[in-house]
């Protein structure tokens, strides 16, 4: 612990007379040195703000050597066109400084150049221009410029940039009758921001241009030429070519749609024109004759008219359906000959359109038929000449012919009467519960005499034996 003191002492005795002289050492009051530095100059062919890069100058201090260096604006910055000073310094770690200036000089001394330079006319051929067109010229530049100079046949024209950038430039000129025939004359000059000229010949200043004109950029040209004679009016109207009388017919009686050709017509000066009629093709048209009135105007203004009939009739839907005959019973007939004649009633007929319709059979009511079944055809036709037909028959029968036998008197119904039966074998009866009068022919017998009554029964059923006859004899 002593050793470890003693040597503390020691230590603190040696370093005390080494601080004393230190703080007794001369001040560093000595900046550093900078190297010299030359001015920097750009070229800006455009008049725009460009960035500069540079080489910085060095700095050395009698202390402490190499020191570094800062410059502003530092090396790689933007530098508008026109002068900008370029401060540099240094510090040594005594805190003396030193400092250089030097300057970036950014210039703009070209010329601006013109491209896409184009010349055209308003009339139908941009080539060619009259008095009353327009001439307009157009060009782009290679940077902002002032308002361009231009000269049209030695007048000068109001120019408009066409962008918010102002390179692209248009200008416009009215013909006049008093400009001079033949290539348009025209000059283009202009200056940029910085006064570096532009101009398509060589100039003194803007306004003594000395140019008959410049050449364009795609070769385009303008010719200024005599008006043309017009053309002597048009007072000739087209000519429609005759159109035939359209005819239709229709079973409706609103009428019908009408399709047509449209007639064609011809101009002397325009050729084919169109033609418009009204009624359109297509149109209904009403039973009855029509006027189509059409017209066709040339470019002129001449108008042309003519006309058509287009005419529908009516016609009656075609009758194809047959009357309806009634139908009719057979008819049945009988004689006592082999054949009479038999008469019967015509069936009716009925036609859709025409009513009630004439019939006629064969044969005819009244002929003459023969014993048997005859068929009777019969027949009706309408105004269209539709036919129905329909049959029925004649049955014609022979009568059975009973010989003729006595005489048969009526006698009195009571029995104390006189009467008197004159027959041959006369049976005269009357039935049972009856007050009728029958008589039977027996055949040939002997005369019954006056009030003579018998009365007999007769069976007349074999099994009722309750039936029988009273006979007077």
């Amino acid at each position: 612990m002593k050793k470890a003191l003693v040597t503390l002492f020691i230590s603190l005795g040696l370093l005390v007379p080494a601080l004393a002289f230190a703080n007794s050492a001369p001040k560093d009051t000595t900046p550093p040195v900078m190297s010299s530095v030359s001015d920097k100059t750009l070229e800006s062919a455009t008049g725009v703000a460009v960035a500069v890069t540079y080489t910085k100058p060095t700095a050395t201090d009698s202390k402490d050597g190499s020191v570094a260096v800062t410059c502003t604006p530092a090396s790689g910055s933007t530098f508008a066109l026109g002068n900008t000073t370029v401060t540099c310094s240094a510090q040594d770690a005594a805190g003396n400084k030193a400092q250089k200036t030097f300057k970036v000089i950014v210039k703009d001394t070209t010329p601006p150049t013109v491209t896409a330079v184009h010349i055209g006319s308003s009339n139908t051929n941009p080539a060619i221009t009259v008095p009353g067109d327009t001439i307009s010229i157009t060009f782009t530049t290679s940077e902002k410029v002032q308002t361009p100079v231009v000269l049209v046949n030695a007048k000068p024209l109001i120019m408009r940039a066409t962008n918010a950038t102002g390179n692209n430039w248009v200008a416009s000129y009215t013909v006049v009758a008093k400009d001079p025939l033949g290539r348009a004359e025209y000059a283009i000059a202009l200056a940029d921001t910085s006064d570096n000229v532009y101009a398509c010949s060589s100039i003194k200043t803007l306004l003594q241009i000395l140019v008959k004109y410049c050449p364009t950029t795609d070769g385009s040209s303008v010719t200024v030429s005599k008006p043309a004679v017009p053309p002597p009016a048009d007072t000739t109207a087209p000519v429609i070519a005759a159109h035939a009388n359209v005819s239709v017919s229709t079973t409706n009686s609103a009428g019908t749609a009408v399709s047509y050709t449209l007639p064609t017509a011809t101009d002397n000066k325009d050729g084919a024109v169109a033609v418009v009629c009204t009624p359109a093709s297509g149109s209904t048209f009403v039973v009855g004759d029509t006027t189509v009135n059409c017209s066709a105007h040339d470019a002129a203004g001449n108008t042309a008219a003519s006309s058509f009939i287009v005419g529908v009739s009516l016609v009656a839907v075609p009758d194809t359906t047959a009357p309806v005959i009634a139908a009719h019973a057979d008819v049945a007939a009988t004689t006592t000959d082999t054949s009479a004649a038999v008469s019967y009633t015509l069936p009716v007929a009925t036609d859709n359109k025409d009513g009630s319709v004439a019939v006629t059979c064969t044969p005819i009511s009244g002929s003459t038929f023969a014993l048997g079944t005859t068929p009777i055809n019969c027949s009706a036709q309408d105004a269209a000449g539709n036919v129905g037909h329909s049959s029925f028959n004649v049955v014609l029968t022979q009568e059975v012919v009973v010989p003729p036998g006595p005489t048969l008197y009526t006698m009195a119904s009571q029995p104390d009467e006189s009467f008197l039966c004159k027959f041959s074998w006369r049976l005269c009866f009357t039935p049972d519960e009856s007050t009728g009068v029958v008589a039977i022919d027996l055949g040939q017998g002997s005369t019954m005499g006056d009030g003579a009554l018998q009365t007999a029964t007769i069976a007349l059923d074999e099994n009722d034996p309750n039936t029988g006859v009273q006979l007077w004899l």
